[in-house]
């Protein structure tokens, strides 16, 4: 029986062994995994395997042949045995090299005429029963980094078949940290807890660890491989973890030690970002809810009028919302009570899943099948990656990293996720030409919640945990959680940058210009309209789209300047003229105005 199923009612872990007629006492030789017992009708003694195989007869060449008849009580210590004949008879075996047979010493157990019974022997020696050596190395080892420390965690080594669930497990460990760029290695000892909290490391630096068993019988081997990861970049405000659980809103620590719970939303959540101090999400009815975190009652606002959202993102220049349906890409600006803009249409597509570039003003987005970008108002579409049909291959997600300038995606295949990175939009001149696989990760998933910090990337598994594993690295640790996460997010200030030379956000978004701007200037057969320039705006290029409608006639132009020049209209004509302007961050309002052309001259 195994001993991690004494008392308990409904174990079934008994196993018979061997059968014998005549069995009585038995003793164990622990470290050869045998069991001794006498075989009383033939006077002999008889080994066997703990599981019952290759039986045989032991120590058979006796000087004088014993009757085991009675036995009562035997013990084995350094390949002799003693045992009890009743209560009262007591024999110690010896070997003599010369005559290579064993003796056995008779003793009894009497002194002054008064007879002692034996009721029980043992031997107490460190080798009769000795602690045993870890069999196999530790298994599922894993790192959690911040930029100082790493918690380090693993499983028990793994017992041989046929050891018990009951036998001696109390390792202890050595988990051993080596800095691969520095080459220092420093081994650190554990308790019997299978996890270690490793402290004062370099940030942004690689290390290899492994981890090894030890009892006092000797030491196991290390792991292999070992585990590869990287500590945070140094940062004075630390990473955070959003994730969704249904829909409770937690608060992780970056390592995932620490938990707090922000707020519970009415449905499910499926997607998540977050602006300064607002966090936004889509739910599984397809509503966009956010809520400030500065407010301390945490009101909840819901979107108005969007009701089939899957995928969002927010632009943090503008705070303008993005979000995906089932047929297209929109955007609207959203007020602080929920009221939105009347929405745009960005792409006419369905996607699975949004990522945003504010300082260079572009748009990416997946299919299952593709990876494609634009800019934030649509212009200038391109493909990056698009898979051949039947492949059986899906992309699931992808996530922009600023540090290297690139972006990164998965694709999800039979064996498991194939990472594949590209330039981001504005570093080529022909950015689809850089895609190009860079490893392999042996994880698989299904939900495009694909993020980036600090050269690692974090996902969602199979079974809704967090994944992290450093980029190019194909260690992964995972954040076990008891209940299913649907989305996250990572929060930290360097994931939304501002352009160089820049302290804040720039003003991107044009006021609407001003109808008492819009003036004629010149004769009437060459003049220019003119009207106020959107100099608010202090960063990218302002477009101005210009509409001009006279008599029969309308001309749409899209002007960088202010003005227009104007040739060709009689004099005196009544003149419609709309103006808009916009950058690929936003548009304002358009203005509309009536004008004449200037008179003809004398």
């Amino acid at each position: 029986m195994d001993l991690a199923d004494v008392g308990e009612v409904d174990s079934d872990s008994t196993e018979l062994i061997v059968t014998h007629d005549e069995l009585s006492a038995i003793t164990a030789d622990y470290s050869a995994f045998r069991m001794f017992f006498a075989n009383q009708s033939a006077d002999t003694l008889v080994s066997v395997f703990i599981d019952g195989a290759d039986l045989q007869t032991v120590h058979d060449n006796r000087a004088v042949t014993l009757s085991f008849e009675d036995l009562t009580g035997i013990v084995q210590f350094d390949d002799l045995f003693t045992w009890t004949i009743g209560k009262t008879q007591l024999f110690v075996e010896e070997y003599h090299h010369d005559t290579g047979l064993y003796y056995a010493n008779d003793f009894a157990f009497y002194y002054l005429d008064f007879i002692y019974e034996c009721n029980g022997m043992t031997v107490s020696h460190p080798t009769a029963q000795p602690y045993p050596v870890p069999s196999a190395p530790i298994s599922k080892l894993q790192a959690l980094f911040t930029q100082s420390t790493a918690i380090v965690t693993w499983n028990k080594p793994k017992n041989l078949d046929f050891i018990g669930k009951g036998a001696w497990r109390r390792w202890t460990y050595d988990v051993e940290i080596h800095n691969l760029e520095t080459g220092n290695i420093t081994v650190e000892s554990s308790s019997t807890n299978t996890s270690h909290l490793s402290v004062e490391l370099d940030p942004s630096s690689m290390y290899g660890i492994r981890v090894r068993s030890l009892s006092p019988g000797g030491v196991g081997a290390w792991s292999k491989p070992a585990f590869i990861g990287k500590t945070l970049q140094q940062a004075d405000i630390h990473p955070q973890i959003l994730a969704a659980k249904q829909n409770d809103i937690v608060q992780l620590s970056i390592d995932g030690t620490q938990e707090d719970l922000l707020l519970s939303a009415e449905d499910e959540i499926t997607d998540m970002d977050w602006n300064d101090d607002n966090v936004y999400w889509a739910t599984q009815e397809g509503k966009v809810q956010f809520v400030n975190m500065s407010d301390v009652e945490h009101n909840v606002q819901t979107v108005s009028d969007i009701s089939a959202a899957e995928a969002i993102v927010v632009d943090w220049f503008t705070g303008m919302l993005y979000w995906a349906d089932k047929t297209q890409i929109l955007r609207a600006t959203v007020q602080e009570d929920g009221m939105r803009s009347i929405s745009e249409t960005v792409q006419a597509i369905p996607a699975s899943d949004l990522a945003i570039d504010s300082v260079e003003a572009f748009l990416y987005w997946t299919t299952s099948s593709s990876v494609e970008c634009s800019r934030l108002n649509g212009d200038g579409r391109f493909i990056y990656d698009e898979l051949d049909a039947f492949t059986g291959e899906e992309v699931v997600g992808l996530t922009l990293d600023f540090d290297e300038s690139k972006l990164r995606w998965f694709i999800h295949s039979s064996t498991g996720l194939k990472v594949f990175q590209a330039d981001l939009a504005y570093v080529s001149l022909d950015p689809a030409t850089t895609v190009e696989q860079t490893y392999f990760i042996n994880s698989f998933t299904r939900q495009p919640a694909l993020h980036y910090y600090s050269e690692r990337l974090f996902w969602l598994n199979v079974d809704h945990n967090i994944v992290v594993s450093t980029i190019g690295s194909d260690s992964h640790a995972t954040m076990m959680s008891s209940t299913p996460i649907s989305a996250l997010s990572i929060m930290q200030p360097s994931l939304h940058p501002v352009p160089d030379k820049y302290e804040g956000i720039p003003v991107v978004t044009p006021n609407t210009i001003e109808a008492e701007s819009i003036q004629v200037v010149g004769v009437w057969d060459n003049f220019q309209i003119q009207w106020s320039p959107s100099d608010e705006v202090t960063y990218g290029t302002v477009w101005y789209e210009y509409l001009l409608k006279y008599d029969d006639t309308q001309l749409l132009q899209i002007l960088t300047e202010p003005y227009h020049n104007v040739t060709g209209i009689p004099p005196y004509t009544e003149m419609e003229i709309t103006l808009e302007a916009y950058t690929y961050w936003a548009t304002s309002e358009s203005t509309t105005v009536s004008l004449r052309s200037p008179m003809s001259g004398m």
